[in-house]
């Protein structure tokens, strides 16, 4: 779907929008779901049904899916965008209510008030999700009191989560219920893929902290390449993609966000 969407906002091709615009709806319709919740659902009455998004797909998550439903959420918002691009305006109004209710069934069925945190699944694999937790501030699906609560633990335990600007999937300490190797990969390595969403999200509580982290990512990448994970010493694949790329989106939102509150308390002249 996000191919789709950044290749038809930037090329505006109406022929190529005609050609994919039923395959994308059809698509959406088979993403397993549950029916209650309208979350995206792995099967726990199965052994093993599928593996989750693929910077967890080693992760053996069971029940509703925090951050496929966030995905989910983008794409629905995504798919909305085009229908209405392509003049089919009560489609596109469908997907956008759709991503309205998914998003208050995240909030709903995930968020820990205790913590503070939102779970990355219902099942197995409860554990709290800092990429998740991150990723929800981003999108917009964690109201304003989540995304605050959100950064402050952010703030508050940055040193049990963070390592040369590079972030953890869980709190410190954590490992997921259902992976193999610990201090490693998936689980408990440190990886600049979420930077954007962490930096934006931090930034609510505390900017110097923010900005101090992009700097520490961008020294690290100088010296040993954007690898796809760290640990300390132990650096794997120092030409990675998704972690040069990636963090930039959030951390231009974040940049654009400070510049539209500087605007706003500008005196008027």
């Amino acid at each position: 779907m996000g191919v789709a969407w950044h290749t038809y906002r930037k090329t505006k091709n109406t022929k190529l929008l005609g050609e994919i615009l039923d395959p994308l709806v059809k698509t959406m319709g088979a993403v397993p779901r549950n029916p209650e919740t309208g979350l995206v659902h792995i099967y726990p009455a199965q052994d093993w049904d599928r593996c989750p998004y693929g910077f967890t797909d080693t992760v053996r998550k069971q029940g509703d899916v925090l951050f496929c439903s966030l995905l989910y959420v983008q794409a629905c918002r995504q798919l909305s965008d085009l229908l209405l691009a392509g003049r089919r305006e009560s489609e596109s109004d469908k997907w956008k209510k759709e991503a309205t209710r998914v998003a208050e069934g995240v909030r709903r069925t995930f968020w820990d008030t205790d913590v503070g945190l939102f779970r990355a699944a219902t099942v197995k694999c409860r554990e709290h999700d800092i990429w998740g937790s991150a990723f929800a501030v981003f999108l917009g699906v964690a109201d304003a009191a989540q995304s605050q609560t959100i950064a402050r633990y952010f703030q508050t335990h940055y040193g049990q989560i963070v390592q040369y600007g590079q972030i953890r999937h869980l709190p410190g300490g954590v490992y997921w219920e259902q992976a193999r190797g610990r201090d490693q990969y998936q689980n408990g390595a440190y990886w600049a893929t979420p930077v954007g969403w962490f930096v934006y999200t931090l930034d609510l509580s505390d900017p110097r902290l923010a900005d101090r982290t992009i700097l520490d990512m961008v020294s690290h990448f100088k010296k040993h390449g954007a690898c796809e994970w760290i640990i300390g010493e132990k650096r794997n694949l120092p030409h990675y993609l998704a972690s040069a790329a990636l963090p930039l989106d959030g951390i231009r939102a974040m940049l654009n966000r400070r510049q539209r509150s500087s605007d706003q308390n500008k005196p008027n002249k």
